[in-house]
């Protein structure tokens, strides 16, 4: 026997049987049903999220804004110029004019005006008393030209 005999002796077995490298796909009714019934779940879910946060568009707006700029970028740096009392106070102003905003009390144009001040004086990443000070003056002439102009009794 040549060399050439022997590989073809030898191959001839593996030849012969048929080898699936994938198992065979199912046909018939189920084969997208899984699939389309996640994607309606999912997209179901991304659209009540939008409808929520449409709806509660302020009251998100404020809790973010409370959260993320006033706890996190905010209150750090109030450490370095403020002792304990004047930071509790300052915090206590804060959450009483978000929870006058959050009540429907103020105007969005007057909401803006106080976030846009805080932007103001994070951009330099250092909080001055004279900046905070200004800051809680223009909350609280807000605040009170605001509830000049309510009835008696009808809010604050």
């Amino acid at each position: 026997m040549s060399n050439n005999e022997t590989l073809q002796v030898r191959a001839r077995p593996f030849a012969s049987r048929k080898v699936r490298p994938f198992p065979k796909r199912k046909t018939g009714k189920k084969g997208g049903r899984l699939f389309f019934s996640m994607l309606i779940f999912f997209s179901g879910i991304v659209v009540v999220f939008l409808s929520v946060c449409t709806v509660y568009q302020k009251e998100v707006g404020i809790f973010l804004f409370k959260q993320m700029v006033i706890d996190r970028a905010f209150s750090p740096l109030l450490l370095e110029n403020h002792s304990q009392k004047e930071r509790e106070a300052i915090h206590l102003k804060l959450d009483d004019f978000y929870a006058l905003a959050q009540a429907g009390g103020l105007e969005d144009k007057d909401l803006e005006r106080v976030n846009t001040y805080f932007h103001k004086i994070l951009l330099d990443q250092r909080i001055e008393k004279e900046e905070v000070q200004s800051l809680l003056a223009l909350m609280k002439r807000i605040t009170e030209t605001e509830g000049s102009d309510k009835k008696d009794g009808e809010f604050l």
